[in-house]
């Protein structure tokens, strides 16, 4: 079986808020994004971004730890090997907005 080539990004938020104030601000932060959420469980979140002149659109999985917030953006099409610059940008907006309610956190 073929390995997947799809365009993605990872970035990691280090955080010192309690699970239930760090899954609020990271629900609160993709909102302000402007990401549609697909899918919660209790540590995880799953959302869409719009598709944009530099990609048919992304699914981002936001995953909630004691610590640490860490965020995936990939390319909604599995044959989709270039993003632009697309799943970077959206990383770095969501660990932005949620960064930017306390000058507590450190992006990494």
């Amino acid at each position: 079986m073929p390995l997947p080539l799809t365009a993605s990004q990872c970035q990691e938020i280090v955080h010192t808020l309690n699970p239930r104030e760090a899954r609020a601000r990271a629900r609160q932060s993709a909102s302000l994004v402007g990401w549609r959420q697909l899918d919660e469980t209790d540590h995880h979140f799953v959302y869409r971004a719009r598709a944009s002149w530099r990609s048919w659109g992304e699914l981002v999985t936001v995953k909630v730890h004691a610590s640490v917030v860490s965020v995936e953006s990939r390319c909604s099409w599995v044959t989709q090997v270039f993003d632009w610059g697309k799943n970077s940008l959206n990383c770095a907006a969501f660990a932005r907005t949620f960064a930017s309610r306390d000058s507590a956190l450190q992006v990494k």
